[in-house]
């Protein structure tokens, strides 16, 4: 039986999938003559309420309604959400590559997203443990669902690299002593994968049989 030493935690929007965007429903842009942009200037607090189970996704998706003044089925909002969302396979499949290492999901994400993840894809298969902000109460660059991961594999804290498409998060966990690898959309699972090697193969990381 193998033992591990280190953890890969992986985000979800803009590195394994792609997170739903509440506000780029195409019936709710419809209905209120507003870009996606002015939207989320303007509600960007509430869907952070949303993403630390501090708001139900129905309760998310009727107070927005009534706050803009217009009245949208919640099912066609779900459903339009759920058609943004998706998986990046090739980002996926790296989990199975690095067999050095327990790879972990922990992402900023709501109830609704999260459901969609759960009923798309295998989330076992590919990860040992997941943190979903909306269920801890926590997002990312919080310090502390960083050490809570810490606790969970108990492994030392230089151990673990965080896969992940935003600079702050990014940030944060290096200040935490961890590794970063920051991921843009123009970055291929290849460029990827030999900068985990690179860190998985380093001295200081290693695996017992």
């Amino acid at each position: 039986m193998k033992v591990y030493k280190n953890a890969i935690v992986w985000d979800w929007g803009g590195v394994i999938g792609a997170n739903g965007d509440h506000f780029r429903c195409p019936a709710l842009l419809q209905a209120t003559g507003r870009t996606p942009e002015e939207l989320n200037l303007r509600y960007h607090n509430m869907e952070q309420a949303l993403y630390v189970g501090a708001m139900t996704t129905s309760d998310f998706w009727t107070a927005l309604c009534q706050s803009l003044d217009v009245s949208i089925p919640i099912s066609t909002l779900l459903d339009e959400y759920n058609a943004t969302m998706s998986v990046r396979k090739s980002y996926l499949d790296l989990t199975k590559q690095f067999s050095q290492s327990e790879h972990l999901l922990c992402s900023n994400i709501g109830p609704d997203g999260m459901e969609w993840i759960f009923r798309t894809l295998a989330v076992e298969d590919f990860f040992v443990w997941w943190w979903f902000s909306c269920l801890v109460g926590l997002r990312k660059p919080q310090p502390s669902i960083f050490y809570r991961i810490e606790q969970w594999t108990a492994f030392p804290v230089s151990r673990h690299c965080l896969v992940d498409d935003s600079e702050e998060n990014c940030s944060a966990a290096r200040a935490r002593g961890w590794t970063s690898i920051k991921v843009d959309s123009t970055m291929s699972a290849t460029t990827i994968a030999g900068q985990i090697k690179e860190w998985e193969t380093a001295d200081q990381c290693h695996s017992v049989a």
